[in-house]
C-alpha cells in the first residue's frame, strides 16, 4: 500500500516483474551484485519516503473511526513502549533473561509495539453496549433523514437538503384550508 501510493502503479504486471527480479537475484549473485551497486543515498531516500507513506496509512487508518480515548491509549502506548525498548539498548539483557528475548524484541522498535497494540486491544474493554446502540440509533436515524448522508460531503448533504425542503414547501396545499402540510 506505500508503494503504490507513493509511485501510483497500479498495475500487478510491475509487481510482477519486480518478484521475477528480486527472485532471480537471489539465485544469481552477478544480479545480486548489480543491484547492491545502488547506492546508499537512493536506497535510503527510497526507504525515508515507502516508510512515511506506510506510517501515514497507518495512521489514516486507525483515526478512520475517530479517536477514541482507547484507540488514542492503544496508539500512544504501544508506540512509546516499542520506542522505549528499542532506544534504552540491553534492557532486556541479563541474568535470567533468554538471549533470544532480546534479539527478538530488543533489537527494534517493531516487534515490542506490535505486541503492546495486540495485548492492549485484548486487554482494554470496547465501546460499551449502550453506546454501541446509541450510536446505531443515530446512524438509523441520519440514514431515514438522509439516506445518502454517509457517501457525501457536508456541502452536499446541505444542497440536498435545502432542495427537499424548498420543494417541499413550493407543492400545492393538499389541506382543506389551503395550509401546508410542512
Amino acid at each position: 500500500m506505500g508503494i503504490i501510493c507513493s509511485n501510483k502503479v497500479v498495475n500487478k504486471w510491475v509487481f510482477v516483474i519486480i518478484a521475477a527480479v528480486f527472485a532471480i537475484a537471489g539465485l544469481f549473485p552477478q544480479l545480486s551484485a548489480v543491484l547492491s551497486a545502488i547506492p546508499q543515498p537512493v536506497i535510503g531516500g527510497a526507504t525515508v519516503g515507502v516508510f512515511g507513506t506506510i506510517t501515514m496509512n497507518g495512521v489514516r487508518m486507525f483515526t478512520r473511526e475517530g479517536l477514541t480515548q482507547r484507540t488514542t491509549t492503544i496508539v500512544g502506548t504501544s508506540v512509546v513502549f516499542g520506542l522505549g525498548i528499542w532506544m534504552a539498548s540491553g534492557c532486556l539483557a541479563g541474568e535470567g533473561m533468554p538471549a533470544w528475548v532480546s534479539t527478538v524484541i530488543g533489537s527494534n522498535a517493531v516487534t515490542p509495539t506490535a505486541i503492546m497494540a495486540i495485548v492492549l486491544n485484548l486487554i482494554l474493554p470496547q465501546t460499551p453496549v449502550v453506546a454501541q446502540h446509541i450510536d446505531a440509533a443515530k446512524d438509523a436515524a441520519v440514514d431515514l433523514v438522509l439516506p445518502r448522508a454517509r457517501s457525501n460531503q457536508f456541502g452536499a448533504i446541505r444542497r440536498r437538503t435545502h432542495r427537499l425542503v424548498r420543494r417541499r414547501h413550493a407543492a400545492p396545499s393538499r389541506t382543506s384550508k389551503g395550509l401546508s402540510l410542512w
